[in-house]
C-alpha cells in the first residue's frame, strides 16, 4: 500500500469512527441526542434549543439558559450566571434530585427541594409517580401538566407559586410508597419563579415535564413554551447526566455545530472513499 492510500485509509477510518460516535443514539436521561422515551430530542427540535458547553458567551438580552444540574456547577460557571440573571438574563431550572437548592442558592435564592419523590395516588397520568399538576390560573392557557418521578419546592413564596400538585399527593420521605402522617402533604408546590436582580429564574421540580414520552401529555409543551416565553432557550449540557460515550458525542457534535455543517463532514468522508478507490485503480494498472 502507498503512503497516500495509507494516510487516505487511515483518515477515512477515523472519520467513520468519529461518525458513528457521533450518529448513534443515546440512551443517556435527559440527552438532546437522545430519541427515547427519557431523551430530549424532541424538546431541542421543537423549541430550537442551542447546546452549549459554555455559559460565558450568554446574552442577558434574549437568552434563557436551560439548566439541569446533575452534578455540581463551577463557582465561575455559578458567578457568570448570577450575573446573567441580575442584567436581565432568564434562567430555567428543572430538576428533582440534583443539585437544584444549591444551584438555586448560589444564584441567591433560597429554597428546599427534598430528595424524595412526589406520589398521587388520585391526580396522575399513570399511577402515584406520574403526579399531575395545576396552575389555577398562574400560566395562561395551561391548566395542568404531568411529572414523572418529580419532587417538590418547600418554602416558597405564596405569590411565587406557578404550579401545586393535589390536596391528595404528598411527598414520600421514607420511600415506602405509602403516607405517613409526618410527610408533607398537598397541594406542594412543584415550580416557581423567583426574581434575581433584572432578571427571572423559574424552578421546576421535575426535569421530565420535557422528555420525549411527557412533552405531548396534558400541557406540558404550552407549559414549556410559556416558561422560555420569546427567549432564545440555551441547554448547558456539561451538568447532565452522562456516560464516556455520551460525553463524546456530546463533543463531537458542539464541535461540529461550531466548525461544520453535518453535511459538509459526509461529503469529506466520500471525497476521501473515492480517492481511496481511484489510489486502488491506479495501482492494479
Amino acid at each position: 500500500m502507498s503512503r497516500v492510500a495509507l494516510v487516505l485509509a487511515l483518515l477515512l477510518g477515523v472519520g467513520l469512527a468519529l461518525l458513528i460516535v457521533a450518529v448513534f443514539p443515546s440512551t443517556v436521561d435527559y440527552d438532546p441526542l437522545n430519541p427515547f422515551w427519557n431523551g430530549y430530542s424532541q424538546f431541542t427540535s421543537r423549541f430550537q434549543v442551542k447546546v452549549i458547553d459554555d455559559v460565558s458567551s450568554l446574552d442577558a438580552s434574549k437568552d434563557i439558559l436551560i439548566l439541569l444540574p446533575y452534578s455540581p456547577l463551577s463557582q465561575q460557571d455559578l458567578s457568570i450566571i448570577k450575573s446573567f440573571l441580575e442584567e436581565g438574563g432568564r434562567v430555567l431550572l428543572m430538576v428533582d434530585y440534583g443539585y437544584g437548592k444549591e444551584t438555586a442558592e448560589a444564584l441567591g435564592v433560597h429554597l428546599e427541594m427534598p430528595k424524595a419523590p412526589l406520589l398521587d395516588p388520585l391526580f396522575n397520568y399513570r399511577g402515584p409517580f406520574t403526579p399531575k399538576a395545576f396552575t389555577h390560573g398562574r400560566v395562561d392557557g395551561v391548566n395542568s401538566i404531568s411529572l414523572n418521578y418529580a419532587s417538590a419546592i418547600l418554602e416558597v413564596p405564596e405569590d411565587a407559586v406557578l404550579a401545586w400538585s393535589s390536596s391528595f399527593s404528598y411527598l414520600d420521605l421514607n420511600l415506602n410508597n405509602a403516607y405517613d402522617a409526618y410527610e408533607p402533604q398537598g397541594p406542594l408546590p412543584v415550580a416557581a419563579v423567583f426574581h434575581v436582580g433584572s432578571g427571572r429564574l423559574v424552578v421546576v421540580s421535575d426535569a421530565s415535564v420535557a422528555i420525549n414520552s411527557m412533552i405531548d401529555v396534558e400541557g406540558n409543551e404550552a407549559f414549556l413554551s410559556k416558561l422560555i416565553d420569546d427567549r432564545e432557550p440555551a441547554l448547558l449540557v456539561s451538568t447532565l447526566p452522562s456516560t464516556p460515550m455520551s460525553q463524546a458525542r456530546r463533543a463531537l457534535w458542539l464541535i461540529y455545530s461550531k466548525i461544520l455543517d453535518a453535511r459538509v463532514v459526509i461529503m469529506l468522508l466520500a471525497a476521501f472513499a473515492a480517492l481511496a478507490v481511484i489510489n486502488r485503480g491506479l495501482r492494479r494498472r
